[in-house]
Formats: C-alpha cells, structure tokens, sequence
C-alpha cells in the first residue's frame, strides 16, 4: 500500500491542470482568449458569467447547447469535456431547466423555464465533466470506485470532487448508457462493500426520467427502517431533480405517513421554508397533505391564496413556484395589490428565499414604492431589494481579478444601470428619505413577523 499526502495529492492536482494547458494550446485566436477568460485554472470569470446571463435574459428561449456549439464557443467543449461525452453535455444543459435553480439548506423548490438562473451551474457543470479526464472515461468504474489506491485516495481527498457528477450521471441515464444504469441499480439492490449509493448518485437518479430507478430508490425509503441517514439522504436530494422524481417519492412518504421521521420533517421543512428547528413539529401530515393537494389542484392551490392564514399562502406560492417562478411572482403582485396586510407579508417571507436576486428583486421592489408608510412592511421586503447591492458595490470598487487589498479608482455608477430612467432615481430617492426620516434613530425590530418564529427589522438610522 503506497503512501499517499499532501504533496502527493498536489502533484496529480498540478499535471491536471498541465494537462489542461495542454488543451488549451490547441485553440488560437478568440476561442483560446474566451477559454482563458472563462477559467483562470478553476475560478470561473464573473463579468463572462454575467455577459451569458445578460444574453439570456435577452433571449430567454434559446437552448444553451446553442451557445456551447457555436464556433467561438466550441472550444469548452474540447478543452473540458471528453468528446464521448460532449453530448451528454449538451444534453443536460437544455434539460437544466426542469430542475429547481435553487440550492443550499435555505433553498425553496423553485424552478423556471427561463436559463438565466441556471447558466452559473452549466459553467461550474464544466469542471465536473473535466474530472473525467482524470477518472476515466468508463463512468461505471467510476460508480463502482474501481481505481488505484492513489487515484481513490485523490478523490476522497478533494472534498468537491463528485459534486455535480449528478447530472453526469443523469444525462447518461437519459441518453440509454445501460452501464451506468446496471451499475445503479446494483448499488441499490446489493450490499456492495467496495461502493455505495451517495449523494450525487441518488440526485443523478432524480435528475433522470429513469422511473424504474425512480421506483427502486421508493423501495429504499420504505426498506430504511432505522437508517435514518439514508432516509435523510433520499428526502434531501428529492427536490432537487425532476417534478415526476419528487412526485413520485411524495407519494411513498404521504402514503407511508414517513413524515413521523425527524429526517423526513428536516426535509419538508426545507422545501417548504420553516427553518427554525424549534418550529419543525409544525411540518405535520396536514401541512404535507396540504402540500400534495396544492401541487394536484391549481384551483385548491389559488383558493389558498385568498385566505389569511400564512401557512396556506406560503404553501400555495411553493406549489406555484414548484412548477414556474414567474407564476408565483405574479400571485405575489396581486396579493401586493389586493391582499390584506398579512397575505402581503406572507408574501415577503416567500419571496426573500426566491434565491436569483433579479426575480426576489420584482415584488420587494413594488411593495417598498407603494407601501412606503408602513415600516412593517419595508423591513419585511428590505432584504429582497438590497440583495444586489453588495454586487453593484464590487463591480464599482474593484476591477476584474483585482485584490480588494489594492487601492483603484471607483467607476462612475451609470443611472441606468440601477433605475429606469431620472425620473425613477429621483422617485426612490424621495421614497428612501421618508424611510430614513421615520426610522427610529435605534432602529425598529418586529418579532414575532408572520410567523412565531419569524422576524423583520429596520436597522439605525
């Protein structure tokens, strides 16, 4: 048995990225100079991020595979992707969509058809793919971790390694690799003691239209007795992947009343926005069969819009942004416009989890124009509408690849890069003031907000 280190480890990590290099020397002119500005070794350029997304915004239908297979674009693929599996790449870039742009402990089910959202996960998607160079390009010899003892050494050292292998492993579930499919299925149905099921291989599975794989992982659940770690590993990756996947596991966990498990209450309580551990009882069969009725029923889910009760309102906008955000962005409007203070505070709750600043931004924005006297109501959007603020700061503070150590001389803000024309400055201007005028030179605190667990505040003046 060899022994292996840091420095052993920073040896393979050093004739990786030669090699890259390598590949990179291949491409001249713009495709090398793009590639070059794209990734700095492993560190994904913003302004080039923010450039795709801005063009996407533009044009929201067009197919991401459109970009990468372009002539200025195609050196990516070649530079990061093997090219047997350039097309599973392209493949799960268009399919990206049907997954939630959402992620971390705090994250809502969210999706969009839009691919704004998405285009910071297709170019971190790349650097997954370009593991491959390194692990081999039989993907089930990877799942079975059949590798040298250096080479598994490498990857359980690199705590980031597999992540995003899931949607490697969906797009060659998808596309009929039978390999990787058999090998799933093995780890699942045998008691293999040189491999097991992680993480990234279940969400592969939810990200996959694969319903046999789906129904197998169904089986898991109900066979986990007192595993609580793999019930919580199958009910935390479950909202991650498709709608059917997550249905389909919905189905076993109501039927099966799984919810008297604390992983299963952990997880709902991640969909679904309760957060404080102290409130995850609240997370009971009512609410998950509120849930199912909610995602089964549009004409329940808007009849819940209309009540008062915050639990039914925020379940109701999940289940709306469950299928499509702008949707529940246009219930929020309307609640805005219509609702009871209450409903519009409810709607604050959900929104600050929205996760993409440009779509939370939307309705913080008119509830703080229009409901300018009611403080309550300002701090309870206040976040929502700041969120980009710390981004716009950057951008006018520091140059691109600069230290935030070195001195350089801010930009100039363009007006209308933040408002729609003068006219609108001057309006948030003099909406703001009155904010700041009426603020309490301590500060003004609301707790509990919405929720008892739950609260909001204006900060000193």
């Amino acid at each position: 048995m060899g022994e292996y280190n840091y420095s052993t480890r920073q040896e393979i990590t050093e004739k990786r990225k030669a090699d890259m290099y390598q590949r990179i020397r291949k491409f001249a002119g713009k495709a090398s100079k793009m590639i070059k500005e794209t990734y700095d070794g492993y560190r994904i350029d913003e302004d080039h991020i923010f450039e795709v997304i801005r063009e996407y915004q533009k044009e929201p239908d067009k197919k991401p595979s459109e970009w990468f297979a372009s002539k200025d674009h195609k050196g990516l693929l070649d530079v990061f992707v093997p090219k047997k599996y350039q097309e599973s790449f392209l493949y799960i870039i268009d399919k990206i969509n049907q997954f939630p742009f959402s992620c971390g402990w705090n994250r809502r089910t969210v999706r969009t058809a839009a691919y704004g959202p998405q285009i910071r996960r297709i170019f971190e998607l790349l650097s997954a793919y370009e593991r491959l160079f390194y692990c081999g390009e039989q993907l089930e010899e990877f799942i079975y971790r059949k590798m040298t003892e250096e080479e598994l050494d490498y990857i359980r050292r690199q705590w980031n390694f597999t992540q995003n292998f899931s949607l490697i492993y969906a797009a060659e579930i998808d596309r009929g690799n039978q390999a990787v499919t058999e090998a799933l299925k093995d780890l699942i149905l045998s008691e293999n003691s040189t491999a097991y099921l992680d993480r990234e291989m279940i969400l592969g599975i939810f990200c996959s239209d694969h319903k046999q794989l789906h129904k197998l992982v169904c089986d898991l659940l109900l066979a986990a007795r007192l595993q609580e770690g793999l019930r919580q590993a199958v009910c935390e990756t479950m909202d991650e992947g498709t709608k059917d996947a997550f249905l389909a596991v919905y189905e076993v966990i109501e039927a099966n009343d799984l919810i008297r498990y604390s992983s299963v209450k952990r997880a709902v309580s991640t969909w679904i926005g309760i957060f404080d551990e102290n409130s995850v009882d609240r997370v009971n069969g009512k609410m998950l069969t509120l849930m199912g009725r909610c995602l089964h029923d549009p004409g329940f889910c808007r009849s819940q819009l209309q009540t008062n009760d915050s639990i039914a309102i925020s379940v109701a906008l999940w289940a709306l942004g469950f299928e499509e955000a702008d949707t529940a962005i246009d219930a929020m409007m309307d609640l805005i416009d219509h609702g009871t203070k209450n409903q519009k505070l409810t709607a604050s709750f959900y929104n600050e989890n929205l996760f993409y600043e440009k779509l939370k931004f939307q309705a913080a924005r008119k509830a703080i124009l229009e409901y300018t006297d009611d403080l309550e109501l300002v701090a309870a959007f206040m976040p929502a509408f700041t969120a980009p603020l710390s981004g716009y700061t950057y951008k006018l503070l520091y140059d691109e690849g600069s230290s935030r150590n070195e001195l350089v001389k801010p930009k100039v803000a363009i007006l209308t890069d933040y408002f729609e024309d003068r006219a609108d400055a001057q309006r948030h201007y003099e909406k703001f003031f009155d904010i700041y005028e009426r603020l309490p030179k301590k500060g003004v605190v609301f707790e509990p907000c919405i929720f008892p667990w739950h609260r909001v505040c204006n900060g000193q003046r």
